[in-house]
């Protein structure tokens, strides 16, 4: 058992712009829609520059950094991150497939640079000039909790804090068939080496019995997205409500969480 704190949580879906939407929507889920947009502003730590280059998933997990970091008590942006998603950023792969069908191959550089597993780790270092050691990876449908696993074990071994954000968004048409991702969503914790607003702890454990949804639309999204994986966490988390989840780590695996104690904002 490993015990760790979660300092802040930042949420991007459909219809959630940050932790205060996700929040009252955990605590009151009638009014879910898959289907909604999620509320978008302009990451306001990048400059015009790189602003003009990010695509719509990139923009997304810098809204999501920005979010968590927004309730961070401990303030700074400088700390270690994890990045985990399970296919990076489809749109790109799409527009980079396409191009390599037409005559001479006309390569966007910057379609390239965008398409590397790690550009959102990039840009959020960039945006905050942080050159703290992050990682980027990707397990498929348990990326959420691969990436979970490796933050915890990140404040463990270095102390501190870690910036953990999992995230996926929809691919176009031609793609969706092969991976139908039901919306975008992304999640941001702060997870740190003493309590912060939630202390938990955390153990794998052998079982096929994994936290699920009540309601009926937030179930769609938690089996809709690798990263909303996490929605049974983030409910007991909005609804400061201590016990334990279990999260889906592979077929016979899981990544249960206990949560022990619960400060108020």
């Amino acid at each position: 058992m490993i015990e760790v704190g979660i300092e802040s949580v930042g949420v991007i879906g459909p219809g959630i712009g940050g932790w205060r939407d996700a929040e009252a929507m955990l605590m009151s889920p009638e009014g879910f829609d898959i289907g909604a947009e999620h509320p978008r502003r302009t990451p306001a730590r990048l400059r015009a520059n790189e602003r003009r280059r990010v695509t719509p998933l990139i923009s997304m997990v810098m809204q999501c950094c920005e979010d968590t970091l927004s309730r961070n008590r401990n303030g700074g942006t400088s700390m270690r991150s994890v990045f985990a998603s399970s296919c990076g950023d489809l749109l790109i792969v799409d527009r980079i497939l396409s191009d390599l069908t037409l005559p001479g191959r006309p390569l966007s550089p910057t379609d390239f640079h965008n398409s590397v597993h790690n550009a959102p780790a990039a840009y959020w270092s960039i945006a905050c000039g942080d050159n703290s050691a992050s990682t980027s990876m990707a397990a498929y449908d348990s990326s959420f909790s691969a990436g979970f696993l490796e933050a915890v074990g990140s404040v463990k071994q270095h102390g501190g804090r870690t910036l953990l954000v999992a995230y996926d968004y929809p691919p176009p048409p031609p793609l969706r068939a092969f991976r139908p991702l039901a919306a975008p969503f992304a999640v941001g914790l702060i997870l740190g080496d003493t309590p912060g607003r939630w202390r938990v702890e955390v153990t794998l454990e052998e079982t096929d019995a994994f936290d699920s949804m009540r309601d009926p639309g937030l179930e769609a999204m938690r089996l809709g997205n690798p990263a909303a994986r996490s929605l049974p966490l983030l409910e007991r988390l909005a609804n400061k409500r201590a016990g334990s989840v279990k999260l889906p780590y592979h077929a016979n695996l899981a990544v249960a969480i206990d949560i022990a104690a619960c400060a108020d904002d």
